[in-house]
């Protein structure tokens, strides 16, 4: 399985190394105030993709420290939560052999147990 994954990794790279040697037009990037970058397509797609992915960790790691603190703050007087398994005689106190049956009409008895009525 690992020899697969290493597999379609050297797959996906030369795809990609393919595509951006395919792609070294030089593009103009313009911007405001007269700025002007200019750089070949496939460095300019990966500096977008680039700035896209640093932009998103950002925001999850502030939203992830927020949650954490949230979580710890709401956490300072809970007690300790017992994790040990429960056992059969903590759910059922009265031994399963003993129980009462579910009922004990008979077939076309009614419910009342009057038959008249």
């Amino acid at each position: 399985m690992a020899y697969l994954i290493w597999v379609v990794r050297i797959l996906l790279f030369v795809l990609l190394f393919g595509l951006a040697a395919r792609n070294t037009d030089v593009v103009h990037v313009r911007g405001y105030l007269g700025y002007e970058w200019q750089a070949p397509l496939a460095l300019a797609l990966f500096s977008a993709t680039l700035l896209g992915v640093v932009l998103g960790v950002m925001g999850a790691v502030r939203t992830m420290l927020y949650l954490r603190k949230i979580s710890t703050d709401s956490n300072k007087g809970i007690p300790a939560i017992n994790l040990d398994p429960i056992t059969d005689s903590e759910v059922f106190p009265v031994e399963t052999s003993k129980r009462a049956p579910i009922s004990y009409r008979k077939a076309g008895e009614s419910l009342a147990g009057d038959e008249g009525a």
